[in-house]
């Protein structure tokens, strides 16, 4: 529904909270807030492998004051790196990458035009979470580990298939993978499940 005004901004952490509730129900597709009239998303389709996005893209400079400008705010996303079931249950590998993008705007007077987009030295900061999901009741979850790295440190290759691979930067270029398995080079290894949000 339309508002009187502009909707409200959502902030990292409300990001962040609809971001985790998508996981943990398992619900793989894109929420995107991209238009200021509205407080309701954009859209909200499922996604293709497995992938979790929430993207609060409606900030703009001094709200639009000088020129149209859009496109700021916080995006995290992420996916299912892949699942295997044990006797405790399904182990899955899920990543998650934040990132603050800066709006665009736009200046007719002067015909200037930039681009949303956010700065590839500090962002997207991304976290590998391994968790245990109960097999029957689905919404279970157990957080086992995490391990953060930097911006840079992983870098998305493609199968045959297309679908997404990550790996880890170094010296010499990325490295596939395509196990569970993911020995990261230098990053922070966390055994409390603590959100990527807290390193931002």
């Amino acid at each position: 529904m339309a508002e009187a005004c502009m909707a409200e901004i959502l902030s990292k952490q409300e990001v962040d909270v609809m971001w985790e509730e998508l996981l943990r129900s398992q619900q793989y597709k894109a929420i995107q807030y991209l238009n200021r009239r509205y407080s309701t998303p954009t859209s909200g389709s499922p996604t293709d492998d497995k992938k979790i996005i929430v993207q609060e893209g409606r900030a703009g400079h001094l709200g639009g004051l000088f020129g149209p400008s859009e496109g700021g705010g916080w995006k995290i996303e992420g996916e299912l790196e892949g699942e295997v079931l044990t006797e405790a249950g399904v182990l899955q590998l899920y990543s998650k990458g934040v990132s603050h993008w800066s709006p665009g705007f736009v200046f007719p007077v002067l015909g200037i035009i930039s681009y949303p987009g956010y700065d590839p030295k500090h962002y997207p900061i991304w976290e590998f979470r391994l968790i245990l999901r109960n097999p029957v009741e689905r919404l279970q979850i157990q957080a086992l580990r995490s391990v953060f790295l930097q911006p840079g440190d992983v870098l998305p290759t493609f199968d045959e298939r297309r679908h997404s691979i990550k790996g880890t930067g170094g010296a010499k270029g990325p490295t596939r993978r395509t196990t569970l398995r993911f020995v990261p080079t230098g990053g922070r290894d966390s055994d409390s499940g603590r959100s990527s949000s807290d390193q931002c």
